[in-house]
């Protein structure tokens, strides 16, 4: 991947968040050390697989729901399958997250359903799974090799980053390399043209969403690996926090424009403010509020962006 042609596409986004460093440093000085920004690696890991997962079927000009409900599930399965061996529960939890999406990949792809409506039913469908087979506790783990997942190292760095960082890689290629990739493009960008050209529009979505899903139920794994607990109400605020990443990274909600490296950047954003305004001790109901109203403008700024295209394009026209 090209380094100049990185910044080049995402100059605004980057400034952004180098902005935000620059500034956070100054205010706080303890935000600065490396034992402060590798924990704000630690915390937008997890919730970055997540992001990149739901970057892939928002490219198709879909959404996502149900990733929060699907990570505390997939947590859920794997410590109460734990009696079966520890790869067998994580294959489990897999399944289970891999099931859901195919169900999202069904109803929206084959059935034609709206995605919001769609993934916002399964969302309350998989929550109450969780909560059923927990009995609305969260399950201890039971320490040792189970929690190696999420606060193991490799060279020093913790296996959640690792994983991130491997997620982000493949997405991109995946992206930017396959027919896969190029596919989601097309379908984002212009349906009715995708159809013409002969692409696959249901196969290419359902696999988007079971994608989406499995790493939401792999990030599900890692984070009960990491509390050493399996939760049915952890993820509540992934759906909010990964669109917010994507949205600020530069992914257009109407599909065919954005990518991972944009999903990236968008949550070290998120990541960065986070941090910055806990060691500023700001409130968290500011902290909310601050969030949503970034999102609400970057959200306006696409549409009108969008809008404005749309409206080139129809004055070109003969």
């Amino acid at each position: 991947m090209n380094v100049g042609r990185v910044f080049t596409r995402n100059y605004a986004t980057l400034g952004l968040l180098a902005g935000l460093l620059t500034l956070i440093s100054i205010l706080e000085g303890r935000f600065i050390q490396p034992s402060n920004l590798l924990n704000v690696l630690l915390q937008i890991s997890i919730e970055g697989m997540i992001a990149c997962g739901l970057t892939l079927v928002i490219l198709s000009g879909g959404l996502d729901l149900s990733v929060g409900a699907v990570t505390a599930l997939s947590g859920v399965l794997f410590v109460t399958s734990l009696p079966l061996g520890l790869e067998l529960a994580g294959i489990l939890a897999l399944l289970g997250g891999a099931l859901v999406g195919v169900a999202n990949g069904f109803l929206i792809g084959r059935i034609k359903l709206n995605s919001l409506i769609v993934t916002l039913g399964t969302m309350a469908a998989v929550q109450g799974a969780a909560l059923w087979i927990s009995g609305g506790y969260p399950l201890p783990g039971p320490g040792g090799d189970f929690e190696m997942l999420g606060g193991g190292f490799f060279l020093y760095v913790p296996l959640p980053i690792v994983f991130f960082g491997l997620v982000a890689l493949a997405g991109h290629f995946g992206l930017s390399h396959t027919q896969f990739g190029r596919d989601l493009y097309a379908i984002g960008g212009n349906r009715d043209a995708a159809r013409l050209a002969d692409i696959p529009i249901a196969i290419r979505e359902c696999w988007a969403y079971v994608l989406c899903s499995l790493l939401s139920a792999f990030s599900g794994i890692v984070l009960a690996s990491r509390l050493n607990t399996g939760s049915p109400i952890v993820g509540q605020d992934a759906p909010l926090q990964a669109i917010a990443a994507i949205v600020l990274g530069g992914t257009s909600l109407y599909g065919g424009r954005g990518g991972i490296v944009q999903t990236v950047i968008g949550m070290a954003i998120i990541g960065v403010l986070s941090n910055g305004l806990n060691l500023l001790n700001v409130s968290p109901a500011y902290q909310w509020g601050i969030k949503g109203s970034a999102l609400i403008v970057v959200a306006g700024l696409d549409s009108a962006r969008t809008a404005s295209r749309f409206g080139r394009l129809q004055s070109t026209r003969p």
